[in-house]
């Protein structure tokens, strides 16, 4: 989100968010001199009266700033806001542009609130058909899980882009073998993203019990914590599954981390096994920091990692083949090189944060005139 409103902000947009509310991103805006708007708008389906009515006020609330500020487009980025932009655009007669970014069937829950989230979807997509102008979606999976024949023709694919400055193939990692507990002859496998089930965490800790079976100076990193809103028992089930894998020593769970693209650099290997990946920020942070990886053949993966030039695809949860493309990869250091190098090279001439942003400007100017 950060980075998306600065690349609009660099192509001469002057951009005016509005979020649900306080919290870092907010922080981080401000920061940017980028205005910001607390307006309550996180929570849109709910039976619930105080919160009907909190809707309706947020509406309105809505409503009048976007008339103060002089509002030419509104640009809304989750399912709970495109209903309140759709229907503030269109009573001041503005153009509206939803950004669809998940796979809702991704977010953990019971079976009853899985298929009242799926109702709520398909209401969404029928409203998307008069007020949503456009309908950008992070990958063409995204695009393709949610297209139907009412509004196929407003959606358009807008891959998103990263800052490659921000990831450099560094030696910024001595401190890293020290506080990981790390010995200079180790090489390094890791997975990047949330401590969520459909991440397929339990994969990898399968696919890295394999590894070990064949090569012994290996360390698993697990970079990444829970959301706070999931199930906290899975960080848990996964260590239990770890020692049960013989893997106490060998894999490392860091948490949260700051330090992303040091980590990076110091991983000789990385994996995405997740299923039905929206689009896949990892593989391309990986690919900036030169690494080769190891990814699930699903969701938007294939959008990024071309097979046998920057990475390997695999069929999700076939934990033979992830094990085996690993450990090539780890043998054949020329190899990973050759497939890291083209990786940076791809990430440079087709994810950038330039190239969203120019992308993200077409789509404006298409609908603005």
């Amino acid at each position: 989100m950060l980075s998306m409103v600065k690349g609009v902000r660099d192509c001469g947009i002057v951009p005016l968010v509005v979020c649900g509310r306080d919290g870092p991103l907010v922080r981080e805006l401000r920061r940017e001199s980028i205005h910001v708007e607390i307006i309550d708008i996180s929570v849109l389906f709910s039976i619930n009266p105080r919160r009907i009515a909190t809707n309706l006020v947020s509406l309105i609330k809505l409503w009048r700033y976007a008339m103060r500020m002089h509002v030419d487009l509104i640009h809304s980025n989750s399912f709970g806001a495109h209903i309140f932009a759709g229907i503030v655009a269109r009573l001041l007669g503005k153009k509206t542009v939803w950004h669809i970014r998940e796979f809702t069937e991704n977010i953990e829950d019971t079976p009853q609130k899985k298929r009242w989230r799926k109702l709520i979807v398909s209401v969404l997509l029928f409203f998307a058909t008069f007020l949503a102008d456009r309908i950008i979606c992070v990958s063409g999976a995204v695009r393709d899980h949610y297209a139907n024949d009412k509004i196929s023709r407003k959606m358009t694919v807008v891959h998103n882009g990263i800052d490659v400055s921000e990831f450099k193939n560094n030696d910024c990692t001595s401190y890293l073998v020290e506080e990981l507990g790390l010995c200079g002859e180790d090489k390094v496998v890791s997975i990047f993203s949330r401590l969520s089930p459909w991440k397929g965490h339990r994969w990898f800790l399968r696919g890295a019990a394999r590894v070990k079976e064949q090569m012994q100076r290996v360390k698993f990193l697990i970079v990444g914590a829970q959301l706070h809103y999931e199930k906290k028992e899975y960080e848990e089930q996964l260590r239990n599954l770890a020692r049960d894998l013989k893997l106490d020593g060998d894999v490392i769970f860091t948490g949260f981390r700051k330090d992303v693209p040091n980590l990076m650099a110091l991983s000789d290997v990385i994996v995405s096994t997740s299923d039905k990946e929206p689009f896949g920020r990892v593989m391309m942070e990986a690919g900036a920091m030169a690494r080769p990886v190891v990814a699930s053949n699903s969701g938007g993966h294939p959008e990024i990692v071309v097979d046998d030039v920057t990475g390997y695809l695999i069929p999700p949860g076939d934990i033979e083949i992830l094990a085996s493309r690993i450990l090539f990869l780890l043998r054949d250091e020329e190899r990973a090189k050759e497939l890291g190098r083209n990786a940076r090279e791809r990430i440079e001439a087709q994810f950038t944060l330039e190239g969203m942003a120019k992308e993200l400007f077409k789509v404006y100017t298409e609908l603005l005139g």
